[in-house]
């Protein structure tokens, strides 16, 4: 039965099903048969933040927030050890005082080879971090006792680390400084960037193939994806787990992502915590855990990585890397045979095909460009996590299948269904050849789809060669909708409605898979005005909603902090006001209901960077200056030798020293460690600062100087001032903004001269 009805009625039920079907992507799975228990994992993470604040690094808040972790470990029988340590570093230009605690389970051969669970237990200034990253601690308390009576062959390691937010210190001391990790050779690390959604193994080690397969026949509701990993690793993002990557060791990375826009805020607190992301997190963990505790750790490092993706987080699939290649030509091979069976590879007909497709991907990228003012910018919608983000999703669904209703009997009608269909297909397969030549680990997306529609034309050629691939056609699409759509959702992560033009483009496979069946549907019918009208209508419609619904919630608030900026210059002279940090298109509008300008003004943090905020004059508080003492000055071979203390004036979570680009720093040593070279300097883009973390006591320090008069800025971050005005402001953030990162804080800053 044909009839561009039945096209627009089977494209519909297919969109509507799968997107049903991938709603575990942003709810996460239904809790798992199994023997962590969520609820009481959740407690846990309420017993850990009772007062409902920050603990970051070196504040009184995190020493009680791992003294009750430590206080759970002895309770369940393990010997907890603290790792208190300042640990210095070059690469990230500073130092830190860390207190990492860590436990170990032995195994039936003790000193071997180990595996380390880890996640930090710090927060950022600005949120009690609920579940970045206690969702992770109490899992890992929780696992911990559900292994207490299991034995395996392998030492197992609990790291509960220090430091991650201001810059994976706890983890750097730990893989730098700790004889353990000379031992391990497997980490399961776990992580957050929001507060609900799958735990998604995001992230492995190189050589990768058995770590997956180990993965694989672990997991319970495994959700995972190539794609992620190579995209990752190619950004500037880090986590634990990018330290003990260095070591050598094999690992897995597991975060839940969804809720993004209360990540590192005030409301990352219990209630905000999905049970069903803390659940898949411990699953997660315990089934790979059992599944790792036996196998010789060795092992886990493989030559060469897979290719895998997940089925609705029910199962993975996955090959190894070297097999893509073969797999393509196979699957080329085997569309061939069955186009050339179906008189589908006339070149006339090849040419018009591929034009179709082609206008039809420029369409869709230029309908999701034109969709970007209605679902992002009318509505000032957030850059990502939107409150309502179906209407957009439906809008953009709608215009997926609109385009083929409108293209495809216009352009392809002369070259026929065959021709159409196979050409469709030979091109989602040779884009898999460019994938897997580029990025290898993307090569599923059209791989995957289109051997499952080679393998269905050569046994449909076998049965019905009458059928020319209709059959298979059908296959073709709904394979091609659930890669397009899994994407889609996935990717939400990064892509917001004002990157709708590339939201569009996730989509182009079912364009170009659904252009032959719609070709198909309307052969004998020139009747395609009804189903593209209501096409139109549904994307009109659902775009008209996204528009008018509110872009901002109290569960998906906006990011809005308050500074108090104190500024002493060479000559002594101080001067203060009051920043508003806040993003967004209407970002004017909710400054100047705060009682600052409407227009962001520019400004130089520390003399380095180049940024905007909303202004207004504050009144010079006197909040006290870092300080620093020169103690001795050298002249050798030209060079000035510098040497003094630091000292922070408000004992805040971080204080140091800023250079501009062009500063005649040869050296700046802490520790005998070179923390700012010459050639680091040149590198920067800015200047670069020195930086000290949870140390509230004096740093000595050597600089390696020119002669010249070498300028210079102290900072220190500490917390906002308690006076009337810093609470008429933070009384002025609406229900709808929401402290995040740093919070609310004060910024003192002192220019000197070397």
């Amino acid at each position: 039965m044909r009839s561009p009805w039945i096209w627009f009625g089977f494209s519909s039920a297919v969109f509507a099903i799968i997107f049903l079907g991938l709603n575990v992507l942003l709810d996460g799975p239904s809790p798992p048969q199994s023997d962590f228990d969520p609820v009481r994992a959740h407690q846990l993470v309420s017993g850990l933040i009772p007062e409902n604040k920050p603990h970051p690094l070196g504040s009184a808040e995190n020493r009680l927030v791992r003294e009750r972790i430590e206080n759970k470990l002895t309770a369940l029988g393990y010997s907890p050890q603290i790792q208190a340590t300042v640990i210095c570093s070059e690469e990230r230009s500073g130092c830190a005082a860390v207190e990492n605690l860590y436990a170990i389970k032995t195994g039936r051969m003790p000193d071997s080879d180990a595996i380390l669970v880890s996640a930090h237990y710090d927060s950022t200034l600005a949120g009690p971090g609920a579940a970045d990253d206690l969702a992770a601690a109490a899992a890992m308390l929780e696992v911990m006792e559900l292994l207490q009576d299991e034995n395996y062959l392998n030492d197992i390691i609990f790291l509960f680390a220090d430091a991650e937010e201001a810059g994976l210190w706890g983890a750097r001391a730990f893989a730098e400084n700790n004889a353990e990790m000379a031992r391990v050779k497997f980490v399961i690390n776990l992580e957050a960037r929001g507060v609900a959604g799958p735990s998604a193994m995001f992230e492995t080690s190189v050589n990768n193939h058995n770590l997956i397969k180990l993965f694989s026949g672990a997991a319970s509701r495994p959700f995972a994806n190539s794609l992620t990993y190579e995209v990752y690793r190619k950004m500037p993002n880090d986590t634990d787990m990018s330290i003990y990557r260095k070591t050598g060791a094999a690992g897995l990375n597991f975060a839940f992502t969804g809720g993004v826009s209360l990540y590192h805020t005030s409301r990352d607190d219990p209630a905000h915590l999905s049970l069903r992301s803390l659940a898949h997190h411990g699953d997660n963990l315990l089934t790979t855990l059992r599944a790792a505790g036996d196998t010789p750790l060795g092992e886990l490092n493989a030559t060469g990585d897979a290719v895998y993706f997940d089925l609705f987080g029910r199962t993975l699939i996955y090959w190894p890397s070297w097999l893509t290649f073969p797999l393509l030509l196979v699957t080329l091979v085997l569309i061939i045979i069955a186009g050339k069976n179906a008189a589908a590879f006339r070149p006339k007909a090849i040419l018009s095909s591929v034009a179709a497709y082609i206008t039809a991907l420029v369409v869709l990228g230029l309908v999701g460009w034109l969709l970007v003012f209605p679902l992002a910018l009318w509505p000032a919608a957030p850059y990502l996590d939107h409150p309502h983000p179906w209407p957009g999703r439906i809008a953009l669904a709608a215009a997926c299948l609109l385009i083929p209703t409108l293209i495809a009997p216009k352009f392809n009608r002369s070259a026929g269904f065959a021709a159409s269909l196979f050409a469709a297909w030979t091109i989602i397969t040779l884009l898999g050849f460019v994938l897997a030549a580029t990025l290898p680990g993307a090569s599923y997306l059209t791989l995957a789809p289109a051997l499952l529609f080679a393998i269905a034309a050569i046994i449909e050629r076998a049965i019905a060669p009458e059928n020319k691939g209709v059959i298979a056609s059908h296959i073709g699409f709904i394979a091609a909708v659930y890669f397009a759509l899994y994407h889609f959702l996935a990717f939400e992560v990064v892509l917001g409605f004002h990157l709708s033009h590339f939201k569009a483009l996730l989509l182009f496979m079912p364009v170009i898979a659904g252009a032959p069946l719609v070709m198909w549907h309307t052969e004998h019918s020139r009747r395609t005005a009804g189903p593209a009208f209501a096409l139109l209508a549904v994307t009109l419609t659902a775009t008209l909603i996204a528009s008018q619904t509110p872009a901002y919630t109290f569960d998906r608030p906006r990011s809005m902090n308050f500074a108090y900026e104190q500024i002493e210059d060479f000559g002594g002279e101080r001067t203060a006001r009051w920043r508003l940090q806040t993003y967004g298109p209407d970002a004017g509008r909710i400054a100047e209901a705060a009682g600052f300008p409407s227009s962001p003004e520019a400004y130089r943090l520390y003399n380095v960077y180049d940024l905007q905020a909303y202004v207004k004059p504050a009144q010079d508080l006197g909040l006290p200056l870092p300080s620093v003492a020169i103690e001795s000055v050298k002249l050798e071979r030209g060079k000035r030798i510098i040497q003094g203390t630091l000292t922070p004036g408000r004992n805040g979570p971080y204080f140091g020293i800023a250079f501009e680009k062009d500063a005649a720093v040869e050296r700046f040593t802490v520790n005998e460690i070179d923390l700012l070279t010459a050639e680091k300097l040149v590198k920067t883009h800015a200047g670069a600062l020195v930086m000290f973390l949870g140390m509230d006591q004096a740093i000595p320090f050597e600089i390696v100087a020119g002669e010249e008069p070498l300028p210079a800025t102290l900072y220190e971050v500490s917390a906002i001032p308690d006076n009337d005005v810093a609470a008429a402001l933070q009384q002025s953030r609406p229900e709808t903004a929401v402290a995040s990162g740093l919070g609310d804080y004060s910024e003192i800053q002192k220019l000197i001269e070397f």
